[in-house]
């Protein structure tokens, strides 16, 4: 389950769903559950392809399966209100691109 996963490998792991998955706007638990069960359904089309193709399409759709299953979006939540000026808050407000930026240039800012 996510919500006994460490900090550090669920942030290893929120930036790494987050580089495939557009998570901007989504505030509940739910509304990111459906942006992985749209990419599950994305994947499963594709799977058509190639017999190799296929088992690497099999193997993301699992882990997204598992992801569903084990709390990802209510840990992503938790951790967004916990840190409301964190990656994950700014992650899912404006998506990853614009996180960064805010986060890049927090870091330049000298504190005086």
């Amino acid at each position: 389950m996510t919500d006994h996963m460490p900090d550090k490998e669920f942030h290893e792991l929120f930036d790494r769903i987050s580089e495939k998955i557009d998570l901007k706007g989504a505030s509940t638990p739910a509304e990111i559950n459906q942006r992985l069960s749209g990419k599950i359904r994305e994947y499963g089309h594709a799977s058509g392809t190639s017999p190799f193709a296929s088992f690497h399409v099999e193997n993301r759709i699992s882990r997204l399966k598992r992801l569903i299953f084990a709390g990802f979006g209510r840990r992503a939540i938790s951790e967004a209100i916990a840190n409301p000026h964190g990656i994950v808050a700014l992650t899912l407000k404006y998506g990853k691109r614009r996180a960064r930026e805010i986060l890049l240039k927090r870091r330049r800012k000298p504190i005086v």
